[in-house]
């Protein structure tokens, strides 16, 4: 009320327009207590509006507060029961779980409680088996472990040097040349040179490779680097490499059949080692494919075996050997006897350089044997037998029974071979005999333009056990009996040797060629090259690698553009 009378009293003083002295300082006075009495109000104005806010925001802080701590309690309340709840779930699932399991385990021990009954009552009734009759439940634990008893020796507990028909050493080895193209090994050898064997003499001034009269040509292919090695896992990879092609020079290139007015397309061999004889049947398609493109890169030979000339052994465009044996199988009438309008039509492939009689082999003295499980529908076709029956090939062939009808027969085969030279493939055994049939040849001036020596421990293939092992010379004894009958009778230069027989190793072949051979096959050491595992599955065509089947799932697995790259390493390396 006062600053309003002061607001009117100065209104008055204003409005009288006077400007005297005394005018001007009432005037002044009165604006300034004026303006102090609204600044002191609005103070205070502004106090009570702040205290006002100060409260209301006080107010909203603790409503906020209020509310922040209910959330809160109510998130623990929520967070506590979602964390009991999920237990609980845990629990019930788990519980769950636990039931199953356990009801299945009971399944398992009421099933296995069930089967070892029957199976006990089964063994313990059955008249076959003495052991299971008295003992059926551990007597049929006894035949579980002797069924893998072969993979345990071969894996376990054989050493390096153990095992048959070849080491584990032996075996690596094989691998080496292989995936590696290499034979190098750290610390030493492990033979026993205590033991009966072989050793080559050298001699004191040995010449270097540029004195060597060798052909050393390049050849492009794939070869493993080992990068990592632990021991659960090795890590490889597949490079490209070019290796060293050995072989004869040009001057020293083997001609067979080059001193027979028969022959006009003679064969020259480039390096002497090459493939025995295994035949589609005793090999799948993949097999046989495999070795006729990796013969082609290392410029060999290959031997079509006892089952004939296939597509797959010319697929390759390799050197091909056909082999005639006692079943006349490629070369047969439908009866059974000897078609030789078919002889000269497979001897007109371009690839086929030579014929071979098989006469005997190592593994069996006689003609072959290809299981029923291996004669499937296209087999049987090619060799015009019925599928799905074991295939027996004859002791002999049925052409000619002793040397002078054996010499018929060759040369019946000289004039329709398309001029391709002719062949025999032996064993040693009745040295007297062998004599005799050298002396024929000489006189008739008919002859085998090269000589297979087989040894008694060949065989790639599936035999009789008899056979195998007690039947014929082996090969180091059986090789200098033939050379020095060859010699005796003057025949050596004119008839080429080959021999075979576990043929595998470098130091094996040079120990051959040492003793009087041209020539070298083998046919097991192609084999590991190409996969097998030594499974000793090739009569049951349950070849776990894909070689010796001809079960198509199981030829699956040898892969044709891997595996022939290790077909040529292993010819390259041991020429090397």
């Amino acid at each position: 009320e006062n600053s309003y009378m002061d607001v009117i009293q100065a209104n008055h003083y204003l409005d009288e327009g006077c400007i005297c002295k005394n005018c001007q300082i009432k005037r002044n006075d009165i604006a300034s207590k004026l303006l102090n009495n609204i600044d002191v109000n609005e103070r205070i104005f502004h106090n009570e509006v702040k205290n006002e806010v100060m409260i209301k925001k006080m107010n909203r802080v603790n409503k906020i507060n209020e509310f922040l701590k209910n959330v809160s309690s109510n998130k623990l309340k929520s967070s506590t029961k979602t964390k009991i709840t999920n237990m609980e779930n845990f629990i019930e699932i788990m519980t769950f779980i636990g039931a199953i399991a356990f009801f299945i385990m009971l399944l398992a021990i009421l099933s296995l409680t069930i089967w070892m009954i029957k199976l006990y009552r089964k063994n313990a009734n059955q008249p076959q088996h003495a052991l299971l009759r008295g003992y059926p439940l551990m007597g049929k634990i006894r035949y579980i472990f002797e069924m893998i008893g072969p993979e345990l020796r071969q894996y376990w507990f054989n050493n390096d040097m153990e095992g048959k028909p070849f080491s584990r050493f032996i075996f690596v080895t094989i691998v080496k040349m292989s995936k590696y193209a290499s034979t190098i090994i750290p610390f030493g050898s492990k033979r026993d040179f205590n033991a009966d064997g072989f050793f080559l003499r050298p001699t004191p001034f040995p010449l270097n490779k540029s004195e060597l009269s060798v052909n050393m040509n390049q050849v492009g292919s794939y070869i493993y680097s080992l990068i990592g090695h632990k021991l659960f896992w090795r890590n490889e990879i597949r490079i490209q490499k070019n290796l060293y092609a050995w072989g004869f020079t040009e001057n020293d290139y083997i001609i067979i059949g080059k001193n027979d007015s028969h022959v006009s397309k003679q064969w020259t061999v480039k390096r002497p080692f090459g493939a025995t004889g295994m035949s589609w049947g005793a090999l799948g398609k993949n097999a046989i494919r495999t070795l006729s493109f990796g013969a082609a890169i290392s410029e060999t030979w290959i031997n079509t075996g006892e089952g004939g000339l296939t597509p797959q052994h010319l697929e390759g465009a390799c050197n091909v050997i056909y082999q005639l044996g006692p079943g006349l199988f490629g070369s047969r009438n439908p009866d059974g006897t000897f078609s030789l309008e078919n002889f000269t039509k497979n001897m007109s492939h371009e690839n086929v350089v030579a014929c071979e009689i098989k006469h005997a082999q190592g593994a069996k003295v006689k003609g072959g044997f290809l299981p029923k499980e291996k004669n499937t529908p296209e087999v049987a076709e090619l060799r015009g037998v019925k599928p799905g029956v074991d295939v027996e090939s004859p002791n002999r062939n049925p052409e000619f029974h002793d040397t002078p009808s054996l010499i018929k027969f060759i040369a019946r085969l000289k004039q329709h071979s398309c001029g391709k030279p002719v062949g025999i493939k032996i064993v040693v055994g009745q040295v007297e005999e062998l004599d005799s049939m050298f002396s024929q040849f000489a006189q008739t001036g008919m002859h085998p333009n090269f000589i297979t020596v087989d040894g008694s421990e060949g065989g790639s293939g599936a035999t009789h056990q008899e056979m195998a092992d007690t039947l014929a010379l082996p090969l180091f004894e059986a090789l200098p009996i033939v050379v020095e009958l060859l010699k005796k009778y003057g025949l050596r230069d004119k008839v080429t040797v080959f021999a075979s027989g576990k043929l595998v190793t470098a130091d094996q072949v040079a120990i051959a060629l040492c003793l009087g051979a041209d020539c070298v096959n083998t046919g097991r050491g192609m084999m590991i090259a190409m996969g097998c595992i030594m499974a000793e599955t090739c009569d049951s065509n349950a070849c776990p690698a894909g070689v010796a089947t001809t079960d198509p799932e199981k030829e699956k697995n040898l892969v044709v553009e891997e595996k022939k790259y290790r077909v040529a390493n292993y010819v390259l390396t041991m020429c090397q």
